[in-house]
């Protein structure tokens, strides 16, 4: 049976399809002033809370989603029209909220309605934000800006920020700025120096416990768990054909096949015909699926064009499977995760037996994927024990493809240039929508992690600037050895 993940729907679609549950406490909304507070709605499990603010003289929406007292994404509405009571919102799914509003007994008495037409009744209520756990990038309990890491006995060593010459202003200046909304919805920011855990900042409700989707930044561990198979010797280089794993009588090819390599779909560069539409949002692992990926009409030659494909790199796991007779997830267990330490993760999502999504559907904690951009840091060893060979760690992170003009491709890493103070450096990244990163700063022996749910507001890039602005300054002093 073909396993095949779609890409997740709006929450304010998902509106249109949940039903109504209980309706959070009724407060008094402040006479005529739709900005002074937020309005709440609850469907299932999950809050939906609107926020309006007056912006370049015009009224702003901005929804969120909250769920178990974590802001899991936010979304901004493209028309907010209010002529007192009558409002309207016009979000980018094509969702309308109609409503009145009652100051008075703080309420909104509307609905919503979707691309077909279908609704629902959904009420609101109006809220202090403070009342809402998981709105607020900090609550009044959480730890202060700066607050040294706990030693989990989990490998990390602990350091204060100026042990390792890193200003403790620069976190706080990064913190203030994500509380300010410049970062977008960040989830969490963990910084390394001098292989020392230095910061360990959390927003919106998230810890050091919780299970983070990495979102494409999975395809940098796919390619690390590659690099496993090619060290153990089950591959025998990134110029092997694909038909070594997928031999053509059992995988037909489409028209205008050649005959691409491991290193062409590492790449990127397969050739194949693809739609922007189904490049991005494509999905799938099993034997029906790698076979229909297969099966596709080649566009170009293999290595001759780079493009962004979620698909091809499904394709590994059939890979890493057949060299290896083991499937990925058990692999990663034994050549990366249980060499790092990792004794926690999630990987079932779209998975088809031993098959697993290998363009996205991994989840670790943020320090466990801190580990890894450590690891990647030095030459693929962890606290002095070899993990992946340095060979292929200086291979899949070079830049062997030009990306869009300015960044760079590796094996399913980026080569992304980022601003510094004198003037930019050029960084390996595991990027995944959202705001999921691990960034390594070679030349500065950094290492950043950022999580987040910036997938449908614009800012997936916010926290990158912001981290530009304040962390990157603050590298003044040279590392302490």
């Amino acid at each position: 049976m073909r396993s095949k993940t779609m890409a997740a729907p709006s929450p304010l679609f998902l509106l249109t399809i949940l039903s109504l549950s209980l309706l959070l406490p009724l407060r008094t909304a402040a006479a005529g002033d739709l900005t002074a507070g937020c309005w709440v709605g609850r469907v299932g499990q999950e809050s939906y809370v609107f926020r309006f603010e007056h912006r370049a003289g015009r009224l702003a929406c901005m929804t969120h989603t909250l769920r178990d007292g974590k802001q899991t994404m936010q979304m901004a509405a493209d028309e907010v029209v209010f002529d007192a009571p009558d409002l309207r919102l016009a979000m980018p799914t094509g969702v309308v909220y109609t409503g009145a509003v009652d100051f008075r007994d703080g309420r909104i008495d509307g609905s919503i309605e979707g691309r077909t037409g279908k609704g629902m009744e959904l009420p609101l209520t109006y809220a202090d934000p403070e009342s809402l756990p998981g709105l607020l990038a900090r609550g009044a309990d959480d730890p202060a800006a700066g607050s040294r890491p706990d030693d989990a006995g989990d490998g990390w060593k602990i350091a204060a920020p100026e042990e390792v010459g890193l200003d403790p202003g620069a976190i706080a200046g990064f913190v203030e700025g994500v509380i300010a909304g410049r970062a977008g919805l960040l989830h969490s920011c963990l910084v390394a120096r001098s292989g020392r855990l230095v910061a360990e900042e959390y927003f919106h409700g998230y810890g050091a416990q919780d299970l983070h989707a990495l979102a494409s930044a999975c395809k940098s561990v796919s390619s690390l768990l590659v690099g496993a198979a090619i060290d153990d010797g089950d591959i025998e280089g990134v110029d092997e054909p694909l038909r070594r794993w997928f031999p053509v009588e059992e995988y037909p090819r489409g028209e205008g096949w050649a005959d691409p390599t491991l290193r062409d779909l590492l790449k990127m560069s397969l050739g194949l015909d693809w739609s922007a539409r189904e490049a991005e949002a494509e999905h799938g692992t099993g034997e029906d699926f790698f076979r229909e990926v297969l099966a596709r009409d080649a566009a170009f030659a293999p290595g001759e064009r780079w493009l962004y494909v979620n698909a091809e790199v499904d394709l590994l796991s059939g890979v890493l499977a057949e060299a290896t007779g083991e499937g990925p997830e058990i692999w990663a267990r034994k050549k990366l995760f249980k060499p790092l330490g990792i004794t926690e993760w999630r990987w079932n999502y779209g998975a088809e037996g031993e098959h697993r999504l290998m363009d996205g559907s991994l989840h670790l904690r943020p320090r466990d994927m801190l580990k890894i951009g450590q690891m990647v840091l030095d030459g693929g060893t962890w606290n002095g024990r070899r993990v992946i060979s340095g060979e292929w760690i200086a291979e899949s992170t070079a830049r062997h493809m030009d990306a869009d003009g300015t960044n760079g491709y590796g094996y399913l890493w980026w080569r992304m240039a980022m601003p510094t103070p004198g003037g930019g450096t050029d960084i390996i990244a595991a990027n995944g929508w959202g705001s999921q990163f691990i960034c390594v700063f070679p030349e500065q022996d950094l290492v950043v992690v950022m999580t987040g749910g910036n997938q449908d507001n614009g800012k997936h890039m916010a926290p990158g600037l912001l981290m530009a602005q304040t962390i990157l300054p603050g590298l003044a002093a040279p590392p302490v050895e």
